[in-house]
């Protein structure tokens, strides 16, 4: 806040500011004036305090012309005003005396860096009190004694408390001044808008409970007006910025001294009056410092709760050693960025990023330069995209970005683009030796999916980010859904082969690879989710779609028989009871009375009563489930609802994966023609594995397939088969195969030469 050591601007540039600050103290000056009586020393004084101020917080006033400006201005405000040549002189000698003190008090190592506490603020204060003690010493000791009307004591006290006072009033609002070019010190105003909250009719009640107390004081008057704004100043403090609720607070104490000095408020006893106590002055002072002070010191409190908050929020939301969003934050907000789309449809990609051979750099160059890679990884990320996209950490290598309001192609280029500053990137390590890395890029796009959570478009992306790596790494891979042709607003989306051919210019020449959303589509059912709390909706879809199956959410119940009167498309519906308009029973008695397919129905809701229950199932529903749901539980009811519809075909009772051979009627795992020995469990998870490369399976998903119930998180059940299933099978770069856990999102098995894997 305070520039001690900031260097002085040229010369000329000086010259111009300090004639803007000649101005200004010419102009204070006579302004002054008003705040004082008739034959009554000056009740407040605001000239010293702002040109304090000033020169206290803008570098730009360090040039001696400065001082000979706050100098001459006052001295010839004066002569202006009728005094003589020594007595103008000597005032403006005084109020000099009184900047130079506290200019240097704030500038030492003594003073607070900002005015972000109520320790910081005390501080000010105290150097504004130092300050008016060295002014009244030298008016006592300088000024001649008709300038002095009263006795000695009370003349000190008011001429120190009215210094004093000017001090308290101006210089902490001046000093909150933004700096010239600057983005404001109130952080935690400007991270929550607090400019876009005070448009809410509500903000604006301190603001109009202080006209109310102002209007009392002037109003009713006594010797209790004023204490009036103290509440509604107070309010400002906790409810408004820092900043803002000093000028209000200053502006309110200016407004009642000139009211009590010129008698518009009637509480001032003119000291001329015979009865007039010599006193009556300094305990106005008084008043009005506290009056000020209070409404400070609560800015202040308040000021250190949000910078807390402000603090604490940002390591919550944020990863301490890549700056990007917690996987946490990024999910909300860019589910909250989804949502903001009333008047067209949705348009934004999410792009998964993962950096190529990440393992094999922290164990050739160490942790550090790993951790020295994803540093500069990320500012490099942060460089390159727009403000208005997200940028999120969702594993130890894996970073995701939504890129709100941009259609497929330029989703494409977005991506492209970010590759190749990668790849153009060189990390300089301690030693100077020089690391290049890449990174593969998968892409998903809210055009081509029926939903729009993130939590999908994320899974989507890191099956595209999966089909880069098997293609070679360092690329960019789009996931499409070849099921579902998109027509945006402006024209069809085009597919891939609609992408520019190779003569025309373009950054994505070297791109794109496709996995399709809907591979073998015919054999993954597709449940309709009819929910309206987002919360259950995004942890019900968390629990559908690593299962293998699809899903398409609606949050009521007419946009759900809009799609069923169109496309009988739904191989299961999951309703919740209770809904905004048209309920969950209604839409199931519209199933069974129109529908030809008839397809199940599962109630998901959270009326627990028998009776319910009956309802739901003499109505129609297949099944009941009560809310909170167990997992595995739920998802073994739709598999179970599902049996039926499946083909009767039985799969193949053998098949061969790369120098694995799986026999299921035997039950037995060959690796080149050797039995592995494994437990029941250890086989199932083998072979679903073996029989789905690739193919991501969360933890949930795996104890709902092979155990039929739900692990506890804490338990290290799961972590034991995968690690012997690892250690019997020989996966690892030898064999060609690993078994790869995804941070957060569970286990797939990774083929290293996919084509000589497979047979």
């Amino acid at each position: 806040m305070f520039q001690a050591d900031s260097p002085s601007e040229p010369a000329g540039k000086a010259i111009a500011w300090a004639t803007l600050v000649l101005l200004i103290a010419f102009i204070l000056t006579l302004l002054s004036q008003p705040m004082a009586p008739a034959k009554d020393p000056t009740i407040l004084w605001p000239t010293h305090a702002i040109l304090a101020g000033l020169l206290l917080r803008f570098r730009v006033l360090r040039h001696f012309s400065f001082w000979l400006a706050i100098y001459a201005g006052p001295t010839l405000a004066r002569l202006f005003l009728g005094l003589s040549w020594n007595l103008a002189n000597l005032y403006s000698l005084i109020d000099l005396s009184g900047i130079l003190a506290i200019r240097f008090i704030l500038l030492s190592r003594w003073a607070p860096k900002n005015l972000r506490s109520p320790q910081a603020i005390g501080r000010v204060l105290l150097a504004g009190a130092a300050a008016a003690a060295v002014t009244a010493s030298l008016a006592l000791a300088l000024l001649p004694g008709p300038q002095l009307p009263g006795d000695p004591a009370s003349t000190a006290a008011n001429w120190f408390f009215s210094q004093l006072l000017g001090y308290c009033i101006f210089l902490p609002p001046v000093l909150l001044l933004p700096k010239y070019g600057s983005r404001s010190t109130d952080q935690a105003a400007l991270q929550q808008g607090w400019l876009t909250r005070l448009r809410h009719p509500a903000s604006l009640l301190p603001f109009i409970a202080l006209a109310i107390s102002m209007g009392l004081c002037f109003l009713l008057g006594g010797l209790g007006a004023i204490a009036f704004p103290i509440p509604a100043l107070l309010y400002c403090a906790w409810l408004y910025p820092q900043r803002v609720s000093a000028w209000l607070t200053a502006g309110t104490a200016t407004l009642l001294v000139l009211s009590m000095a010129h008698g518009w408020i009637p509480t001032y006893i003119a000291p001329s009056d015979a009865h007039a106590s010599p006193w009556a002055a300094t305990s106005l002072h008084l008043g009005i410092l506290l009056l000020v002070t209070a409404p400070m010191l609560l800015s202040g409190t308040v000021s250190v709760r949000d910078d807390q908050i402000f603090t604490l929020t940002q390591a919550l939301n944020h990863d301490t050693l890549t700056r990007a969003l917690s996987r946490a934050a990024f999910l909300r907000h860019s589910r909250s960025c989804l949502r903001t789309r009333a008047a067209r449809p949705p348009e934004a990609g999410m792009l998964m990023l993962d950096l190529d051979h990440f393992k094999h750099l922290n164990d050739h160059y160490g942790h550090a330069a790993g951790d020295q890679a994803l540093r500069e990884f990320s500012s490099c990320i942060h460089a390159a995209i727009r403000p208005q996209d997200l940028f999120g950490r969702v594993g130890g290598e894996e970073f995701g970005i939504t890129l709100p309001d941009t259609p497929l192609q330029a989703s494409i280029d977005i991506a492209e683009r970010l590759r190749a500053s990668i790849e153009a990137l060189v990390i300089r390590l301690p030693d100077s030796t020089g690391l290049s890395i890449t990174v593969s890029i998968g892409v998903a796009h809210t055009s081509q999916s029926p939903h729009d959570s993130p939590e999908e478009l994320l899974t989507y992306a890191d099956q595209a980010l999966y089909q880069a790596k098997r293609n070679g790494r360092n690329q960019v891979s789009v996931c499409r859904d070849d099921s579902r042709p998109v027509k945006p607003p402006e024209g069809r989306m085009p597919d891939s082969s609609a992408l520019p051919p190779a003569s025309t210019p373009t950054s994505i020449m070297p791109v794109t690879n496709e996995v399709s959303m809907t591979d073998n589509a015919d054999r993954t059912p597709l449940i309709a989710l009819l929910e309206d709390d987002p919360t259950q909706s995004a942890w019900l879809q968390q629990i559908l779609l690593p299962a293998g199956f699809g899903c398409r959410a609606f949050d009521n119940g007419n946009d759900l028989l809009a799609t069923l009167r169109t496309s009988d498309v739904f191989q299961l519906l999951l309703l919740d009871w209770e809904l905004p308009g048209i309920s969950g029973m209604e839409v199931l008695r519209w199933v069974r009375a129109n529908l030809p397919s008839n397809p199940p129905v599962i109630f998901v809701t959270s009326r627990t009563l028998e009776s319910d229950l009956v309802e739901g199932l003499d109505a129609g529903a297949n099944d009941y489930v009560c809310k909170p749901c167990r997992p595995a539980e739920l998802l073994a009811r739709i598999r179970a609802q599902l049996r039926p519809q499946q083909s009767h075909a039985s799969p193949d009772t053998s098949f061969r994966l790369g120098d694995f051979s799986v026999d299921t009627i035997a039950r037995h795992i060959e690796l080149r023609g050797e039995i592995i020995q494994m437990t029941p469990k250890e086989f199932d998870l083998a072979a679903l594995f073996l029989r789905h490369p690739w193919r991501l399976f969360s933890r949930d998903d795996l104890s709902a397939l092979i155990w039929n119930r739900e692990i506890p998180s804490t338990s290290r059940t799961l972590d034991t088969h995968l690690s012997n299933i690892r250690k019997k099978l020989q996966l690892g770069p030898a064999s060609g195969t690993l078994l790869n856990a995804s941070y957060a999102l569970g286990y797939r098995l990774e083929l290293l030469d996919e084509h000589k894997a497979i047979s």
